[in-house]
């Protein structure tokens, strides 16, 4: 009788830390991450989420680098983006706003939550968002060298890799320099 009673209590606490494993928890304030020599992301409260699919992102540029051999000293555009995420949407957020930018070798990240759009205001915009979170984000951050549109190239086609595999929907809200349907269809 003891060791049926035992042998259940383990599998319910295991059940239960198998489910808690898997959960992912949002963090209600902003979030920094760095990686030195990589890469700087300034996520938005609630959008910690956004993280794995930086993360995965970096690996598949990486390799996509290393098989192209792109000069990642030089600079590309700041490229922004709507994500459709299942782990955002769980938290809340039908979407969110994602811009890019590699300067002088390091990446920046920027996921910053929608707002409300004025109807009345045509200015108003999920670009115009993300592109005041990117330029107050960079604004210590000046470029010393050239932009590089391969770079742009690159950056689009690994987050679209990356996100296929996830299965998150990626849609450019700009990209200067290119045709970014173009890019993310290749």
């Amino acid at each position: 009788m003891l060791e049926t009673i035992l042998a259940v209590s383990t599998l319910i606490t295991l059940i239960i830390l198998i489910r808690r494993a898997n959960r992912r928890v949002t963090l209600p304030n902003p979030v920094l991450v760095q990686r030195d020599g990589e890469y700087s992301a300034v996520l938005a409260p609630n959008l910690n989420t956004a993280q794995p699919l930086i993360e995965s992102f970096m690996h598949t540029l990486r390799t996509q680098l290393n098989i192209i051999k792109l000069d990642t000293s030089k600079s590309s555009s700041t490229l922004y983006f709507k994500i459709h995420d299942k782990n955002t949407t769980a938290h809340g957020y039908e979407f969110y706003l994602l811009a890019i930018t590699l300067r002088d070798g390091l990446l920046y990240f920027q996921a910053v939550a929608p707002r409300a759009l004025d109807d009345k205001n045509v200015e108003d915009s999920h670009l115009k968002t993300v592109q005041e979170v990117a330029s107050r984000t960079l604004a210590n951050v000046p470029s010393h060298g050239t932009y590089y549109a391969e770079m742009d190239r690159a950056i689009i086609t690994a987050l679209t890799t990356t996100a296929q595999k996830q299965t998150i929907t990626v849609h450019p809200l700009t990209a200067p320099h290119l045709n970014a349907n173009a890019a993310i269809t290749a």
